[in-house]
């Protein structure tokens, strides 16, 4: 533990320590002025001094005339200003200030001498210096009310040296100071009956903390052991020795058999120094020479040979819970002590969380403090038994104390969630969380009584008594645990027996108690299999330093098995019609048959050019990166999108085409994470305002699907770039901050009406080409094509296989790793937009506009047309469509919108006021002379470019020859 001089070394005399509750004692320690203790004082009445400390030292102390008016040292403020103790403040600082008295390899070590062995050292044997002479030193290492008494107790020793020999070499290791070496005297009866034993070495200050513990002679110890029993035992029949000679000296008592009587308690430890300070107290502890040892009924029963109660001090971290937990359920009658979770927030000597029972000693030291931990020590053991006179029957009866605890041993608690309607139960087993409901929990005590053989009236009693209700339940223990399955570089997935860690880097395997540490994940976002790591399915590249989503490119992996991949491999195939029905139309029977079953799922077949070949790879590419962002949980306000899920293919006037497989996109993913479906086909769905109330921090994605044209997606721009306001029927409405909001997703037959900066930077558009498809009567498509036509079974239906599963699922963890080693680049890959704005300019145009347009700008023969290729006036454009429409209240803005659609897909219009005529900003002004006023006015004016225009442009036709040049 830090000491108060190392304290005030490293903060300046402890003036850093009096400036975080009084930021101007520096200032006014450098002038030598006072300051105000308290911001409403008129007059500054504090000032700090530095002063001499008891060991000679210096330190800064404050006096606040206002106050107490005497010296307060800086500890002594900290102590006042926060509440804690001593030891707490020190610990407190300690953490503020990042000071630890952490072991120091240079300081922290023995001497070693190394020399030939004698002759009678033989290879192998090893040989001791010790004596019981401990220091004060000593005795605070082990623990802080530890004295030479305690450690003689336990038949612990303090070596001068210890002595190894091998291969003819004596290894000398001397303590010292700084490096103390500790012996026990391991005592136990052997299988004779006769007594012996072996020696513990324990070196509390080793840095590798693997090496503290040796046992000499080898192959002595026995392999069950528990330390602290041979002691106890000797307590007892001490005891009982003096016990029975006052017995026996009793004359009343002369032909009275003397019955043996048990000591009061025993304590279970974690480890040497918990076991020491336990002595310290006055009472009996028996440990453990591993977390793992399993205590066997023989040795129970010799336990409660000796001692009326039990207790157990486990540790509070993830192992020492799992253990106590483990051992509290085997033997209900123990009494757990539990350690308070404030002790974690406190740090050791090597910066980690503290944790176990020495820790605890160091800063509540006194035999108060540890009775008070007795107080509230409570077995498992749920109930009480009593004889009924009159019945001649035991009778049972619930303690409600012992029967929380029971239920907590068993992981069942209530869940924080003042957002819920009412109490929710949950049970925990390791990390996994589902929600219970007062039935299940009786139901459970029940089948545990049955399990273990328990008297009928028992379960009697469970079945009927009102402990068990709601009423009672609802105050189990309330937790609220961690769902956060995230870091802004990682994501965790769980499965039942294990827990994989995604990273930019590596796909890791973690045991599920190791890699839980405080994070909790719900049942029903628990992967459901067991999978083992398969190769990488597709390899993605890009040249270096080039991120823009044309540069990336894709290998898949020839033998890749995940159905999912295959799926949205065909659903990029944006040429297939081309390839697999042109082409193979093309070949002979023969050929054609062998190109479809040579490339069923085949993102480059050799069909295509390179360009349609990359163009389709984009899609692909992209579906991935949508994927992998949207199983990445983290959220970040640079990449606050929603994926925009639509067609590719262009209809005739925009029409709606659908059944292209994207909702599964989606609704695959639900099989990784919780998801909510919305209904997209209200255009009024936000105007309810309930739309919200399934949503929650524990759902990881919201997809609107299907969506209205007229959907207004502007309406989601804060729910997708901010906090949500969640409104639940018979509950306050509350604020879900955008880190705990789930991502949106919307998937819709129709491109966006929204366009603009705001909209687009929101979204992260994603693309299914036709391959699936339904055919109709309106449709010129050759058959219906589904996912299940292409694997003749539904995907992650009933009949999938586990195999099928694993490859799907390491699909999906390869799509976020995928994602998370591009994330740090700030890159959002998305398809080639061309069809999509191609789309969003025809339904831009009205059937009515494109009409007239094609008749206002019509072409002639030779590429031209009396509208075209020259500059007309805007407005007189704008009435000739009013007048042939008859519609009077269109706008200029939608006119000129509907004017840009049309030029975008008209087949021979080049562009629409091209750039070099442009004189005010991006527009055509011209002073053109009024045909009624006879005046020049400003005008706005338009100019559509064919297409044939700007070939002959770019590629004039050569001057008539000069009068020189010609031919005589």
């Amino acid at each position: 533990m830090v000491t108060v001089e190392q304290l005030y070394a490293a903060t300046d005399d402890g003036l850093r320590i009096i400036a975080l509750h009084y930021p101007d004692a520096p200032e006014a320690a450098r002038t030598n002025r006072s300051f105000k203790a308290r911001p409403d004082e008129r007059t500054p009445s504090a000032r700090v001094k530095l002063m001499k400390a008891k060991d000679g030292a210096q330190v800064w102390k404050m006096t606040d005339f206002g106050d107490e008016g005497r010296a307060e040292s800086p500890i002594s403020i900290h102590m006042k200003q926060t509440g804690l103790s001593f030891r707490e403040a020190i610990l407190d600082l300690s953490a503020i200030f990042n000071i630890t008295d952490e072991i120091n390899r240079s300081v922290n070590r023995p001497d070693v001498r190394r020399q030939p062995a004698t002759a009678e050292q033989a290879d192998g044997s090893w040989d001791k210096d010790i004596n019981q002479e401990f220091t004060a030193k000593e005795c605070e290492i082990m623990g802080p009310r530890v004295t030479p008494d305690t450690l003689k107790a336990l038949h612990w020793y303090r070596a001068n040296h210890v002595v190894t020999v091998r291969n003819r070499e004596a290894v000398y290791k001397y303590s010292n100071e700084n490096y103390p070496i500790f012996i026990r005297e391991c005592w136990f009866t052997d299988s004779k009956g006769n007594r012996d034993c072996f020696y513990k070495i324990y070196e509390p200050l080793n840095p590798e903390k693997q090496w503290r513990f040796q046992y000499q002679p080898a192959g002595k110890k026995p392999q069950s052991y528990i330390n602290g029993l041979f002691e106890l035992a000797a307590a007892w029949r001490a005891y009982n020795d003096t016990e029975e000679a006052k017995w026996t000296a009793d004359p009343a008592n002369e032909h009275k058999p003397y019955r043996e009587q048990k000591l009061p308690e025993a304590i279970i430890c974690s480890g040497e120094r918990d076991a020491v300070c336990v002595r310290s107290l006055g009472y009996y502890p028996l440990w453990f020479n591993s977390e793992t040892y399993q205590v066997s009924q023989e040795e129970w029963n010799q336990i409660t040979k000796y001692v009326e109660t039990v207790y157990n001090i486990p540790d509070i971290d993830a192992t020492g819970r799992l253990k106590g937990t483990e051992l509290a359920l085997r033997f209900i009658d123990i009494h757990t002590i539990w350690l308070p979770e404030k002790l974690a927030s406190y740090r050791d000597n090597r910066g980690k969380p503290r944790k176990d029972f020495r820790d605890w000693m160091e800063i509540w030291s006194s035999k108060g403090d540890f009775l008070g931990l007795l107080n509230l020590a409570t077995p498992a053991r749920f109930w009480v038994e009593s004889w009924n006179e009159k019945t001649k029957k035991k009778k049972y009866s619930i303690d409600i104390s012992c029967l929380h605890e029971f239920l907590m041993l068993n992981g069942f608690y209530t869940l924080r969630d003042k957002h819920a309607p009412g109490t929710q139960f949950v049970r925990i087993q390791g990390n996994i969380v589902k929600l219970v409901t007062p039935k299940e929990i009786r139901e459970f005590v029940l089948n545990w009584a049955i399990g273990s053989k328990q008297e009928r009236e028992l379960r009697n009693q469970i079945l009927q008594d009102s402990k068990l209700s709601a009423q009672y339940l609802e105050a189990l223990r309330e937790i609220d645990p961690d769902f956060t399955n995230y870091t802004e570089r990682s994501q965790f997935f769980y499965f039942p027996k294990f827990t994989v860690e995604v990273t930019g880097r590596e796909i890791i395997k973690h045991d599920n108690r190791a890699a839980s540490a405080g994070r909790y994940v719900w049942e029903e976002n628990v992967i459901n299999h067991n999978i083992k790591f398969l190769p990488d399915m597709f390899t993605i590249t890009h040249p270096e330093g080039q991120y823009e989503s044309e540069d990336f490119d894709i290998e898949v992996a020839e033998n890749q098995t995940s159905n999912y991949f295959k799926y949205l491999i065909n659903s990029s195939r944006i040429y297939w019609r081309k390839e697999l029905e042109e082409q193979v139309n093309a070949m002979s029977p023969e050929e054609g048959a062998a190109y479809l079953a040579a490339h069923k799922f085949d993102i480059a077949g050799p069909a295509l050019t390179a360009a349609e070949i990359q163009e389709q790879k984009q899609c692909l590419i992209n579906k991935i990166f949508t994927i992998g962002f949207m199983m990445h949980r983290y959220k970040s306000e640079s990449r606050a999108w929603a994926p925009f899920v639509m067609d590719n293919v262009v209809g005739e006037n925009d029409q709606c085409n659908g059944r292209s497989g994207k909702s599964f996109m989606f609704r695959a993913l639900s099989n990784f994470t919780r998801w909510l479906k919305l209904s997209g086909r209200n255009p009024k769905l936000l105007e309810n305002q309930f739309a919200f109330e399934q949503v929650s921090k524990h759902l990881g994605i919201v997809v609107v699907d299907d969506c209205d044209e007229y959907l207004p997606f502007k309406q989601f721009y804060d729910n997708i770039t901010s906090d949500i306001t969640i409104n639940t029927k018979n509950v306050s409405a509350y604020t879900l901050t955008f880190q705990d909001a789930p991502k949106f997703a919307f998937t819709t037959n129709y491109v966006p009406k929204e366009f603009d900066g705001s909209s687009v930077g929101r979204m992260l558009f994603v693309v299914f080409s036709d391959y699936y498809h339904q055919r109709t009567e309106d449709n010129d498509y050759l058959e219906t094509r589904q996912i299940r036509t292409d694997f003749n079974k539904d995907l992650f239906g009933s009949a999938y296989t586990e195999a099928e599963w694993e490859a799907d699922i390491n699909f999906v963890l390869q799509c976020v790793k995928f994602y998370l080693s591009v994330a740090p680049l700030q890159v959002k890959i998305e398809p080639q937009m061309g069809n999509i704005i191609f789309r969003k300019y025809l339904r831009d145009m009205s059937d009515n506009f494109r009409e007239w347009a094609e008749g206002y700008f019509s072409v002639d023969e030779n590429g031209c047309g009396d509208n075209l290729n020259r500059e007309i006036v805007r407005e007189d454009a704008f009435e000739a469509y009013k007048r042939f429409s008859g519609v009077s209240k269109i706008t200029m803005q939608k006119f000129t919108k509907s004017l840009k659609g049309f030029c975008f897909t008209c087949d021979y219009i080049d562009c629409l006021n091209p750039e070099e005529l442009h004189n005010s900003g991006s527009r055509i002004m011209r002073r053109i002379e009024d045909p009624i006023t006879h005046k020049k006015v400003q005008k706005e004016m338009i100019y559509l470019r064919t297409k044939k225009e700007a070939e002959r442009l770019k590629n004039p036709p050569p001057p008539p020859p000069t009068q020189q040049e010609m031919p005589f």
